[in-house]
């Protein structure tokens, strides 16, 4: 498992920060911020490497507060860090 690199656990359930940043084509230090807001979901453990979720708590999550960066990724904009 490499999830630094974004790259899905064995299983594909449990993901890593770099996941996050795939999906919305943001920085790391960005996703990290968005990981303090109270509506992130909450971890479902830490390796070595840091944090990991269940990817379809993320799935969900970005669906619901993030659409517009998903929309701008697949157009090709990446608007400024927000």
């Amino acid at each position: 498992m490499n999830d630094s690199d974004g790259k899905v656990h064995e299983d594909g359930s449990l993901v890593g920060i770099g996941y996050l940043m795939k999906r919305l084509g943001r920085s790391r230090t960005r996703c990290f911020q968005l990981t303090k807001r109270p509506t992130f979901p909450k971890p479902a453990g830490e390796t070595g490497l840091g944090r990991i979720w269940r990817k379809a708590d993320l799935d969900t999550w970005i669906d619901v507060h993030r659409p517009r960066d998903l929309q701008q990724r697949a157009e090709g904009n990446f608007p400024d860090l927000r």
